[in-house]
């Protein structure tokens, strides 16, 4: 039962960050141009993935 609770808990957090994400971006938009808003965005989410793969937050196979 605590897991159940646990995975609505992260389902409500999951669905707030999706929500919050389109009002920022909209807020974003009406004060830039959009594909300012659109590199910004790419930049800093590259960053943070880059930085947790620096970290072996997550691992990644780079055999081909």
């Amino acid at each position: 039962m605590k897991s159940q609770s646990f995975a609505y808990m992260l389902a409500i957090f999951h669905a707030s960050i999706v929500g919050l994400s389109f009002l920022f971006t909209k807020m974003a938009i009406a004060e830039s141009n959009p594909i300012d808003t659109l590199a910004f965005r790419f930049s800093v989410s590259f960053a943070i993935i880059s930085l947790l793969v620096a970290f072996k937050v997550i691992k990644v196979n780079y055999t081909w």
